[in-house]
C-alpha cells in the first residue's frame, strides 16, 4: 500500500489553527472551563439578586465582578495565550523552521524538518481525530501531531482515514 506524503514550508498560521483544534479536543481543560462558566453564571446571579433586592446596580455589579472576571479570564485569556505561544513556535522550536515532511504509512506517522525526524508507530498513537482542516495524531491525551488536509488529494485523505482506522481497532 502507498504512503501518504506531504511536503511543505512551515506555516505559522496553519500551526496556530492546528494547535487550537488540539486544545479543543483535550480533556485537561474541560473541568476548568466548566468551573469558569459556573463562576461567571454565579456572578451574574449575584448581580441579579442584588438588583432585585433593591441594591444599586453599581453595587450589585461590583460584588459580582470577580466571578465574572474569573469566567472571562478563562474563556478569553487562555485561548489568547495559547494562540500566542503557538504563533511563536518558529522562534522557540528550530525544527519548525523551513521545509517540512509528513508521511503516514503502514508503520505509522512520520515527521521531519530542519534536521529533526520523528517516527511514531501506530502502537504509540492513542487516537486520530479528523477535523475539516487536519488529521490530529494524538500520542497522549493532551498532545498531537497534525497533518494538514489542504495539501492532500481526496485519494490521500481517504488513505489516511484507512490507515488511521488501525488506531481505533487496537
Amino acid at each position: 500500500m502507498d504512503a501518504v506524503v506531504s511536503e511543505f514550508e512551515f506555516d505559522v498560521s496553519e500551526h496556530v489553527r492546528a494547535s487550537s483544534q488540539v486544545l479543543r479536543r483535550t480533556t485537561q481543560l474541560r473541568p476548568f472551563g466548566v468551573m469558569s462558566l459556573i463562576a461567571a453564571a454565579y456572578g451574574v446571579w449575584i448581580a441579579w439578586r442584588g438588583i432585585q433586592a433593591g441594591y444599586p446596580a453599581s453595587t450589585s455589579l461590583l460584588s459580582a465582578a470577580p466571578w465574572i472576571v474569573i469566567g472571562a479570564v478563562w474563556w478569553i485569556l487562555v485561548p489568547y495565550l495559547h494562540r500566542r505561544a503557538a504563533s511563536k513556535i518558529s522562534v522557540t522550536d528550530p525544527a519548525a523552521r523551513g521545509a517540512q515532511r509528513r508521511v503516514v504509512d503502514e508503520a505509522g506517522f512520520h515527521s521531519s524538518g530542519s534536521g529533526v525526524a520523528l517516527d511514531l508507530p501506530w502502537s504509540a498513537i492513542l487516537r486520530v481525530d479528523e477535523t475539516d482542516e487536519f488529521f490530529l495524531f494524538f500520542y497522549n491525551k493532551n498532545l498531537a501531531y497534525y497533518l494538514g488536509k489542504a495539501r492532500l488529494s481526496d485519494d490521500a485523505i481517504a488513505r489516511v482515514r484507512e490507515l488511521s482506522r488501525r488506531v481505533a481497532a487496537v
